[in-house]
């Protein structure tokens, strides 16, 4: 997916410069379109809005992820743009009390079905995300 990541599938709200990592903006896109796929193999999951905290880094406010629902404390959080404030790791596949071993925090403000994500934007960028995917 980093391969074809570029300004139009980058949140435009986004201020991006030469030092950042090539995944900040992205989290959104690149989390639904995960999701997207996710559940197209059966599996349930919920698309999140909040904030990550991660230890030696700056958080990420206003950060998208996504949760794999499993079971009772066993929901897996996935994000695939980790590394766009300077924690080390690009992917976080962790379950709550294994993030918070590692001291990282995901506080979500929002938390949807797929279903219900309606932000055109966002519905937009995927689009544009997958059409550069099916080239590549």
């Amino acid at each position: 997916m980093e391969s074809v990541w570029c300004d139009e599938t980058r949140y435009h709200g986004t201020v991006f410069t030469d030092k950042d990592k090539n995944s900040k903006g992205q989290c959104g896109v690149s989390s639904f379109y995960l999701a997207k796929l996710l559940e197209e193999k059966n599996y349930k999951v919920l698309f999140c809005e909040g904030d990550a905290y991660f230890p030696s880094s700056q958080p990420i406010i206003e950060h998208c992820w996504i949760k794999l629902l499993m079971c009772k404390n066993k929901d897996l959080i996935i994000d695939i743009t980790a590394d766009q404030s300077g924690y080390d790791k690009k992917v976080v596949c962790m379950t709550k009390h294994e993030l918070k071993k590692w001291g990282i925090s995901y506080c979500a403000k929002k938390e949807y079905k797929m279903q219900e994500i309606k932000a055109v934007g966002l519905l937009r960028r995927q689009e544009y995300l997958e059409s550069k995917l099916k080239k590549y």
